[in-house]
């Protein structure tokens, strides 16, 4: 299903009319918001929402720029950070790093089943209308080319293929984990202590009250 101006707005986090004066920027007049757009009207939509200054998320662009160093980074998000109540706002902020430094948010099939299986949370309707929101914002910004979905029916839980592949890819790119989950955290971290495989140093942060990302350190158990 193509995406309309209407519907883009929801998945970028903006209003329908902020998503109109983008377009005029670029030149292109909008006479429908539910007409569907053109792939190469969306190319050139991204390309221009990187060159806007926005001072109203200027700065909290700014920070995560240099706390997570997009350009250099394969980031990874598990479902309890997606499903954070300031995880809408973040996203919000990361999308337009994403898009300037063409780097794709990496969410693995486990965790999109996960969050199809909350959708159908009966006797939870909070997490099924977080859960519902979140995923249509994935399967909108996977479209754009800035969330990409990975992994097979084969793969163990999402804990699992987090450490799998955490273990296997530090040696060759530098990883960063967004979780919200403190065990997982420590188990990912634990890797940069390993001493028979050397790798790039492996980055944990969690989405903090601001919409905002704060670090992980490891427990001192000894003692």
């Amino acid at each position: 299903m193509a995406l309309s101006v209407a519907s883009l707005a929801g998945i970028i986090g903006k209003e329908v009319s902020e998503i109109i004066e983008i377009f005029d920027y670029a030149g292109i007049h909008i006479v429908n918001v539910d007409t569907p757009l053109e792939q190469r009207h969306l190319q050139l939509f991204l390309q221009t929402i990187c060159k806007l200054d926005e001072p109203s998320v200027g700065s909290k662009i700014t920070k995560l720029e240099n706390d997570v160093k997009v350009k250099n980074r394969r980031i990874f998000i598990d479902t309890c950070s997606l499903l954070e109540d300031e995880c809408p706002k973040f996203l919000d902020t990361l999308i337009p790093l994403l898009v300037k430094h063409r780097v794709a948010l990496i969410v693995p099939k486990r965790v999109i089943d996960e969050l199809e299986k909350h959708c159908h949370s009966q006797d939870k309707p909070q997490l099924q209308k977080s859960a519902r929101a979140m995923l249509k914002r994935i399967i909108g910004l996977q479209r754009l080319g800035i969330i990409q979905v990975f992994g097979d029916e084969t793969d163990n839980f999402a804990d699992n293929v987090f450490i799998s592949v955490f273990s296997k890819y530090r040696v060759k790119y530098r990883l960063m984990l967004i979780t919200q989950d403190n065990n997982l955290a420590e188990d990912i971290l634990r890797l940069n202590h390993s001493k028979s495989v050397k790798g790039y140093p492996i980055k944990v942060q969690r989405i903090n009250k601001n919409g905002q990302l704060s670090s992980y350190t490891i427990t001192d158990e000894s003692g």
